[in-house]
């Protein structure tokens, strides 16, 4: 992603539409089923989801086994102006930042349903190009979308990929 400093008048007026566009994408405003709350509370019941191995591939751009969709989730969720794409064909990420109002870019899969179970991986292995940028990877444990996240943040090789191991 590119980065500008522009401030809150050089940026423009807040695009409201393309915010309500992310949020109906992602489906942010399903509520919660409470049969799946209760399931989650008691560890009862439910969709246990689909089972990983160590060494399976999650994502390529040329393999999508579990038909993964992304979308970009920029801060104009929160009345930010910068706008990013993510290209499903290539795997890559790309956009400006506007540091005002906000400040930030991203690329986020729909809520898988069911979830993927890594219970039996000790951690999740990305290769990326990010140009030197830091970046953060966020993985939710349920099928909320602001659910429970664990995140953590690396910083990438200014030339060719850098391998992540997490954690």
């Amino acid at each position: 992603a590119k980065l500008l400093r522009l401030s809150a008048e050089e940026r423009g007026n807040w695009d409201a539409l393309r915010g309500l566009r992310t949020a109906v994408f992602f489906e942010a405003f399903k509520p919660p089923s409470p049969l799946k709350v209760l399931q989650r509370i008691t560890g009862s019941g439910g969709d246990k989801g689909r089972a990983l191995s160590p060494g399976d591939t999650i994502y390529t751009p040329t393999s999508n086994p579990f038909s993964i969709t992304f979308g970009p989730l920029d801060d104009v969720v929160m009345g930010g102006g910068s706008e990013s794409s993510f290209d499903d064909t290539t795997g890559i990420w790309s956009g400006t930042i506007v540091v005002a109002n906000g400040g930030f870019a991203g690329v986020r899969s729909k809520l898988l349903s069911p979830p993927l179970d890594l219970a039996s991986c000790s951690g999740v292995q990305l290769k990326v190009k990010g140009s030197g940028q830091r970046l953060k990877l966020i993985v939710r444990d349920d099928e909320e979308w602001n659910g429970v996240a664990w995140s953590h943040s690396f910083d990438t090789l200014a030339t060719g990929s850098t391998d992540v191991k997490v954690p």
